[in-house]
């Protein structure tokens, strides 16, 4: 039913598109919207004639579980297809920020610890938290953000749904949703093979087959391998630093059991490797002239670079190294019921990570490292059923489980010079009980946690008139968690980072959540939309070791009130799109994960107001070049955090009420050129030019709002140039990242131990930064060739 839906509408229209796609492409989820297939994502082969006048087109995607065109579904959303993220070199989602307005992601040296975030809004990702951005591979829920990190491997599109999406969604997604999409199997035999290499050692080489087995059986294999020697350089021993290598493989089968019956089913495993962190460099213009000596005179010299910012050539201890194995199965069993779907959705999902941290003060001094472990199994099941897409009323409704064992576990190991030289100097009473105590798990935490969440959906929408339609949504969602925290210091030194702990947890809660929406067509060319919805993230645990909290580890869910106005829009006999949402989100008993110098801790951050614009705008003004322009304008504000971190190094409490929230710039927005054009006969040329652009906002891990912690506004300019052969079977391309080579943080956080080395600075009442830094200017040559 959803093939024959996607392809007469994707044949009815002269086509438009958001998110300047060029092409018409499967974003749909293979669980829900069947079997559109993923080889529609060429024009060429789908919409000849707006393949010829190169007109905008289309882009079908399943935001509402259904076959609809993007133009049509009153949700403010980006949708980026496969050739885009191509062209812009987004290899893994930390690039997405490119492309996507609003969206924000981050990686900590700890590559578990990375942070989605949408709106401003997100959380740290190596803890129990369950993340405010809800991630979706092929509409299965991938509970913890780092194994996001892996290479994107044959992806058909990604798309980034703004605001609660709850009552459509298995889990819950509180402001809003990453939806990465992998390509179908097709029914023709056919692949790809391509080959890339560029700065900082970078190789990437992948392969797609795509190998139909029967009149009832398609499947599909790829591959892809992903290095690079890091873009640091360590002088403590002259070495690269930053070095990883993914290995990604995939494969599906798209089953036709009868003519109403269809299985699909998907598996996947990635391996990544590597010294776990790029360059972390000191952000010297944060030290005073006396936390300088400070920090000479209490590490005995062994500093990091304490000369500039921005610096990727440091000097640290060396010896990291991560290994992440993950791997995963799913099925849908898609039935056809006349007109109407039901649909049965089942995952597992493994994810296995290890990261030996040398040393985590990033010095030369060696003071104390860190061997952490994460180890999440998952398992879902969902049952959907999709009404007909015929008469006044149509509506989904689904049932939803999930179960999670998640465990953590870190060991603190002692390098040679914490006794000696860190409270030999700076805490000198600890020296002999230090030498004393054992070096290697000096502390240790261990977390041990269960999750079963149920929930049950429903969206129903009723068309009173041709122009006017009413949508209603409803979530129940029940979560049930059990725990057990153990912390311990077996070295009497070590408990300025881990403070001995033990509690047996348990955490029930549940929420009903709506989604109220009107959208109304005062033109054929012209929908206004309007919407009230709210999300909700579960409670949970606090695994944080720098303080013994027993049993009030237990922090309250968070809660979203979402209200849109919107409208989206074609003109110019459809060769432009304009497409905009005002929107305010206010959040209460945000859970704010914070880190103090030492340890992290979770905290329910009182209330936040988050209030803007989003735009989208595309337009062909000639059959070969489109224009693009996207964005977000962003209000931000506490309005209520009475009880705030203090300032890194000082303690105490602060009142942030009226300050902006942590990645919340006033403005991100990307600008985008691409022109393609007969060179020679039987060979096009193509250029693909974009700039994104960050303002001004807090980057520190803190959540103190250090002033220290404010990266300038920087503007990130890209290009590549393409040679197509005919029909596109082939293509070489060069292109570069970062082309002004701007210096920036991608993140910052107070100095690990920066209390005790003296590195307060009294007049900002801060101390000393680190800075995480951004890609460089980065060059790649690169090939594909389609058979």
């Amino acid at each position: 039913m959803f093939r024959k839906l996607a392809i007469a509408m994707l044949a009815s229209t002269s086509s438009f598109s958001v998110a300047a796609a060029q092409e018409v492409y499967d974003s749909t989820d293979a669980q829900t919207a069947g079997t559109v297939s993923a080889e529609a994502s060429s024009s060429a082969s789908t919409v000849e004639d707006a393949a010829e006048e190169r007109t905008l087109n289309a882009v079908v995607v399943t935001a509402q579980r259904r076959a609809e065109n993007a133009q049509d579904v009153p949700i403010s959303m980006m949708v980026v297809p496969e050739t885009e993220l191509a062209k812009a070199n987004i290899d893994n989602i930390e690039n997405l920020p490119r492309l996507a307005s609003g969206l924000y992601v981050q990686r900590s040296p700890q590559a578990a610890n990375t942070r989605i975030s949408i709106r401003g809004i997100g959380s740290y990702g190596n803890a129990a938290i369950e993340p405010s951005v809800g991630a979706y591979v092929d509409g299965v829920y991938i509970p913890r953000p780092g194994p996001l990190l892996s290479a994107l491997n044959d992806i058909a599109s990604v798309e980034v749904l703004r605001g609660p999406q709850g009552t459509l969604f298995g889990r819950n997604a509180a402001v809003g949703a990453l939806n990465i999409k992998t390509n179908l199997p097709g029914n023709e035999l056919g692949g790809s093979v391509g080959l890339a290499a560029g700065s900082f050692g970078k190789v990437r080489a992948d392969g797609v087959l795509n190998l139909p087995v029967s009149d009832t059986v398609n499947t599909r294999f790829s591959a892809l391998y992903d290095r690079t020697d890091g873009f640091g350089y360590n002088q403590y021993n002259n070495s690269d630093l930053g070095e990883e290598e993914t290995l990604s493989l995939r494969g599906a089968a798209d089953i036709e059991l009868s003519g109403n019956l269809n299985w699909v089913v998907r598996g996947d495993y990635q391996k990544m490797t590597g010294d776990g962190t790029g360059p972390v460099t000191l952000m010297a213009s944060t030290l005073t002239p006396e936390g300088r000596q400070n920090f000479i005179d209490r590490l005995n010299g062994l500093t990091p670079r304490l000369d500039t910012d921005y610096s990727r050539v440091v000097r640290q201890t060396p010896g990291n190294n991560l290994d992440s194995d993950q791997w995963g199965i799913s099925s849908q069993l898609t039935w056809d019921i006349g007109d109407a779907s039901v649909n049965l959705i089942s995952s597992y999902r493994d994810w296995d990570y290890t990261q030996s941290d040398r040393d985590l003060t990033f010095t030369s001094a060696d003071l104390i490292g860190r061997d952490g472990s994460f180890l999440s199994r998952s398992h879902s099941e969902e049952l959907q059923y999709i009404s007909p897409q015929t008469g006044d009323l149509t509506y989904v409704a689904g049932l939803y489980y999930f179960n999670e064992q998640y465990d953590i576990h870190t060991d603190y190991n002692l390098g040679t010079g914490y006794c000696n030289i860190l409270m030999a100097n700076a805490i000198p009473v600890l020296q002999a009980p230090c030498l004393a105590g054992p070096q290697q798990q000096a502390a240790i935490t261990d977390f041990k946690q269960t999750t079963d969440s149920y929930a049950a959906y429903g969206q129903a929408t009723y068309e009173f008139s041709p122009v006017w339609d009413v949508t209603v949504g409803l979530r129940y969602s029940r979560d049930e968690k059990t725990a057990q925290f153990y912390s311990e210091a077996a070295n009497r030194a070590a408990a300025i980072i881990v403070v001995p702990d033990s509690a047996d947890l348990s955490y029930s809660g549940d929420k009903v959540t709506y989604r109220l929406n009107s959208r109304y067509r005062p033109t054929s060319n012209t929908m206004l939309f309007a919407t009230v919805s709210t999300g909700y993230k579960s409670g949970g645990f606090d695994t944080g070791a720098g303080s013994a909290f027993g049993t009030d580890r237990v922090f309250a869910p968070e809660t979203v009130s979402n209200y849109e106005l919107g409208i989206k829009s074609d003109w110019l006999n459809r060769t432009l799109t304009a497409n905009a949402t005002l929107f305010r989100m206010d959040v209460d008993d945000f859970q704010l994960r914070a880190y103090d110098g030492t340890a992290f801790s979770v905290r329910n951050a009182g209330s936040i107001r988050q209030q803007g614009a989003e735009f989208d705008l595309s337009w062909m003004p000639s059959q070969d070049l489109t224009l693009s322009l996207n964005g977000t304008h962003l209000d931000s504000e506490y309005t209520s955090f009475e009880n705030a971190p203090g300032l890194p190094g000082f303690g105490g409490v602060q009142n942030l009420t009226g300050e902006e929230v942590p990645y919340s710039p006033e403005w991100q927005g990307t600008a985008i050129v691409d022109y393609r054009t007969p060179l020679l006969s039987d060979i096009d040329i193509g250029f693909n030019g974009r700039v994104s652009y960050t303002s001004d906002n807090d980057v520190g891990g803190g959540g103190d709002n250090n002033p220290q912690s404010i990266q300038e506004a920087f503007a990130l300019v890209g290009a590549t140039v393409t040679l197509y052969g005919r029909d596109d079977t082939w293509q070489v391309s060069l292109s570069g990242e970062n082309l002004l080579d701007e210096d920036y943080c991608t993140g910052m956080y107070g100095q690990t131990f920066g209390g005790p080395l003296g590195l307060q600075n009294p007049e900002t009442g801060g101390i000393t930064q680190r800075c995480l830094l951004g890609q460089p200017q980065t060059f790649r040559i690169s090939t594909k060739y389609r058979f």
